[in-house]
């Protein structure tokens, strides 16, 4: 698909076998489609808004699969990966994940959140540290959450998000 044009009408088609396949509810698979879909986003840059609402969807909704739940936000780390960090900012990722971070009544959607921090954390690596500051309020809190999924993956993602950070980064955590 690299090679492709981007006017061929086969990027879009194989774009959506790929997404489809994040339902596989395989990790590795999961993480692999992740990383094909992140160098062809130039190839469809105009719709990666769409993509992306429809990940969202998938991943915030509480009646979906916890499998189908982390392939959407491997998912959505491709995108943004591939899109770039502003894509964080440009399409609300960060700000729609904190809203449904602070759902009280919603135990998986605060559970999702978790899943796709950590996914966002081991595709940035160090580029996704300075959103660290913004959310650590709401991991802080979901450590501490009543349900025991929440705080699974509120941990697992706190662990991605330290293994990723910088001596600057801890510098500017630490007073925080």
């Amino acid at each position: 698909a690299r090679h492709l044009q981007q006017s061929d009408a086969r990027i879009h088609t194989i774009i959506e076998r790929l997404l489809s396949t994040l339902d596989t509810p395989s990790a590795d698979i999961q993480q692999a489609v992740s990383a094909c879909i992140a160098p062809l986003v130039f190839q469809f840059k105009q719709k990666v808004g769409d993509y992306l609402g429809i990940l969202m969807e998938k991943l915030l909704n509480p009646t979906v699969a916890s499998s189908m739940r982390k392939g959407a936000a491997w998912g959505i780390a491709g995108l943004v990966k591939g899109y770039g960090i502003s894509a964080l900012s440009e399409f609300d990722i960060i700000r729609n994940l904190i809203e449904a971070a602070e759902d009280k009544k919603e135990p998986k959607r605060r559970e999702s959140v978790g899943f796709c921090f950590q996914y966002l954390s081991e595709s940035l690596g160090k580029f996704f540290e300075p959103y660290v500051i913004e959310i650590l309020p709401n991991i802080l809190k979901n450590l501490g959450d009543a349900v025991p999924e929440v705080r699974d993956a509120t941990a697992r993602a706190t662990k991605a998000i330290m293994a990723h950070t910088t001596g600057y980064g801890v510098k500017k955590l630490i007073p925080v």
